[in-house]
């Protein structure tokens, strides 16, 4: 089963915001010459890569996740449930790393 690309999720844009912020500061650092402002693009950017790595991380783990799943093993853990919402709660609990737009996928690709 192909299982689509998550879009980026609210860290991964926080993350990325992190990130074009620790330039802007970094380049202004450039030219003040200021160790504060060299310590502020630091932590900043420490910030950014922790929030990426993470991210990451949960992305890769539900896409493993979602490509191992055969259509009888979705309907053994959504049981005899026909509310799609239920559904996908009943696969986000037995596999807390599946991202939901992965879960919404499997679902909706129930034959």
């Amino acid at each position: 089963m192909n299982v689509p690309v998550d879009t980026p999720s609210r860290l991964e844009k926080i993350s990325l915001i992190l990130a074009l912020v620790s330039a802007i500061v970094l380049s202004i650092a450039a030219v003040v010459e200021s160790s504060w402002v060299l310590a502020i693009a630091a932590i900043i950017l420490v910030l950014f890569v922790a929030g990426l790595g993470n991210t990451y991380r949960r992305s890769s783990q539900s896409a493993k996740i979602a490509g191992s799943l055969s259509p009888d093993d979705i309907r053994s853990i959504t049981g005899d449930e026909t509310d799609r919402v239920l559904q996908i709660r009943a696969l986000r609990r037995r596999y807390p790393a599946l991202t939901l737009s992965h879960a919404v996928f499997l679902v909706d690709n129930l034959p």
